[in-house]
């Protein structure tokens, strides 16, 4: 099958995922457009027989990621050893890995390109693995309106990646392993509905069921989303019953209504923070140029240079 895919899904595991891998594997739709690519820590001075292992676990190709190729719908593209994986332009992109405080975060770099190339149809699933690879590159997904899921720590031989991802407080959904493609379906049905219908369409058919949405986030939970834009509000929401499994708008009321959960999950989607700074770079190097660089060159030894960054979201961008 040839084309754009529906959803690109990024999976990454580090210790015990070669399981965690097989289960979600068999239990993933094989027909739903969607482009799969797998990272694992891979010992980068051995030769890696992953895909090989996964061939029996699913009807989809499964191949060794090829720098330059395109990104294929019901494909399951595989990390090389002593490679970092990422997509550009819709093709694969391999490259050096990176350290990160002596760290490689294979993970985190692949969410990140998923995030720029694909927004909202990217995808984030960790499983099983120690450390916190992924739970950076997830903040990028979810600020580009993507998804991102995880097995259930105690469903995982190492919790230590599910744990990190769970405490950032931005996963849509946890489940065991071999529950989360039910979720993943939910989702490539929501996003082809989305392609059917134009978001300023839906947002104007909805725009009584929306406005009865935003009271209720404000009379239960005390949020004023008034302001936002219709088509943040209708993506959003949109996004939020796909992964529940709903249809019908009305019915996705009913939910909200009977599931504070559910409103907590949506408040936090409308809320989402970008932390990447520097997002408008000729804005930002004009500021560089004419005032940064200069009130630098101009400082004697003893000197400090401050900067207060007003409505920062995270306090890294100061």
């Amino acid at each position: 099958m040839s084309g754009t895919p529906t959803l690109v899904v990024g999976v990454g595991a580090s210790a015990g995922g070669l399981q965690a891998f097989k289960e979600l594997l068999s239990a993933l739709p094989a027909d739903g457009g969607t482009a799969f690519l797998l990272v694992q820590h891979l010992d980068p001075n051995h030769e890696s027989l992953l895909s090989e292992l996964l061939v029996p676990h699913t009807t989809m190709p499964v191949r060794d990621a090829e720098q330059g190729e395109p990104l294929q719908p019901n494909t399951v593209h595989v990390i090389r050893p002593g490679s970092a994986l990422a997509v550009r332009d819709g093709r694969i992109e391999l490259s050096e890995p990176t350290l990160h405080r002596g760290v490689r975060l294979p993970l985190d770099h692949l969410f990140r390109s998923l995030a720029r190339e694909y927004g909202a149809r990217s995808v984030g699933v960790i499983l099983s693995g120690a450390g916190s690879d992924g739970s950076s590159g997830l903040r990028d997904i979810k600020g580009a309106g993507g998804a991102v899921f995880v097995q259930k720590p105690e469903d995982a031989e190492f919790d230590g990646m599910p744990r990190a991802a769970i405490n950032t407080g931005l996963v849509d959904h946890v489940a065991p392993a071999d529950q989360l493609p039910e979720t993943v379906r939910n989702l490539i049905q929501a996003t082809l509905e989305v392609d059917r219908k134009d978001e300023e369409d839906f947002a104007v058919e909805h725009a009584t069921s929306f406005e009865q949405i935003l009271r209720l986030l404000h009379d239960r939970n005390g949020f004023d989303f008034t302001e936002y834009k219709s088509g943040t509000i209708g993506r959003r929401i949109r996004r939020r019953m796909g992964i529940s499994g709903i249809v019908e708008v009305d019915e996705y009321i009913n939910h909200l209504n009977e599931s504070g959960q559910e409103r907590d999950l949506l408040i936090k989607d409308l809320m989402i923070g970008v932390t990447r700074f520097f997002r408008d770079k000729k804005a930002w190097d004009s500021v560089s140029e004419t005032v940064i660089r200069p009130a630098i060159a101009a400082m004697s030894d003893g000197d400090s240079f401050r900067a207060w960054v007003a409505g920062c979201s995270t306090g890294e961008e100061a």
